[in-house]
């Protein structure tokens, strides 16, 4: 009998030490989840447990051991794991989750260049995953700012603007975006430069073009010459066909401002000048002149015209040709 009743104490004992080890816990992963991401919950109780049930705070709940729920909102919720071990005992813990909010993504658009004063802004690109974006405020570098997905503004000069947008979601969350936007509404201004400034050429002439622009550079520069095609720029050009050639050029920039066409003119005559000559005297026999002779010289260019004309008698000084002149010197002579 002593040693039944020592069995029977044993056994209760054991059976009370069973029943006492059921302790609940749980974890789940990801520890910081959003709205967006599924929440996978872990259960770390101990025991002989054969039942679960979990409460995840917004009204559902789930009879797996370890199960996956997906939070339709941010916020922070109460989960309740609630357990049961083969003895029948029950037991439960809670614990708050903080579901985060994903924030708004702002997007202003690439950098900018434009040819007008008055630009439109655009922030369609901008996005919220999970709610939406309650506002838009843009500020545009110059001073002043205003709201709206599509905005509107005018600036007062040329210039380069750092614009900055800022994104609001229904949930208060806020993100940024930035871009540069280039005013530009000048037109570039082309200069030309020749190997030498003259009147007319006698050789080809080497054609330099130089585009600068204030704000946004120089996109392309474009020249033709006389009624030939436009060409565009690339490096030095020259011209050689003898005659007279008209050069027109142009330059566009980056923000699509068109230069006025402008042109010069260069002049080349390769061909020299032909001078004539005549003799006005009294001849004798065998072509001798027997008395004061007048000579005149006569010049003519087909394309530059005549600059000077000179001569010089035998082995004279050369002089420069005015008017005609008068000879009487005796002998055999060479004009």
């Amino acid at each position: 009998m002593r040693k039944l009743a020592l069995l029977t104490i044993v056994l209760l004992f054991v059976g009370i030490a069973s029943a006492n080890s059921l302790t609940v816990d749980f974890y789940w992963e990801p520890v910081q989840p959003t709205d967006l991401e599924e929440v996978h919950f872990y259960d770390n109780s101990t025991g002989d447990i054969i039942a679960w049930i979990w409460y995840f705070g917004d009204g559902n709940s789930s009879t797996e051991q370890n199960p996956v729920h997906k939070y339709e909102d941010n916020g922070t919720y109460l989960v309740r794991l609630v357990v049961w071990d083969k003895y029948g005992q029950m037991e439960y813990k809670e614990k708050y989750i903080t579901i985060l909010n994903v924030p708004p993504v702002a997007n202003a658009g690439e950098d900018r260049i434009v040819n007008n004063l008055t630009v439109t802004f655009n922030a369609s690109l901008s996005y919220d995953l999970d709610g939406y974006i309650e506002r838009y405020i843009w500020d545009f570098g110059d001073g002043n700012s205003k709201e709206g997905k599509t905005v509107e503004h005018e600036y007062e000069e040329e210039g380069i603007y750092n614009v900055n947008l800022t994104v609001i979601d229904n949930d208060g969350a806020e993100d940024y975006d930035e871009i540069n936007v280039t005013v530009d509404v000048t037109p570039p201004i082309t200069n030309y430069s020749l190997n030498e400034e003259k009147k007319w050429y006698n050789t080809s002439v080497i054609v330099t073009l130089n585009a600068t622009d204030n704000l946004a550079g120089v996109n392309a520069t474009y020249y033709k010459i006389d009624d030939g095609d436009w060409q565009e720029y690339e490096e030095n050009f020259s011209v050689s066909e003898e005659g007279t050639h008209k050069i027109y050029y142009y330059s566009i920039d980056n923000a699509g401002n068109v230069e006025e066409v402008k042109n010069f003119t260069i002049k080349i005559d390769y061909t020299p000048s032909v001078t004539n000559y005549s003799i006005n005297a009294t001849y004798g026999n065998n072509g001798w002149i027997v008395s004061k002779a007048k000579i005149t010289l006569n010049a003519t260019d087909n394309l530059a015209g005549i600059n000077k004309t000179y001569y010089k008698i035998d082995d004279g000084d050369w002089q420069e040709y005015t008017k005609p002149f008068n000879f009487s010197a005796e002998g055999t002579h060479k004009i």
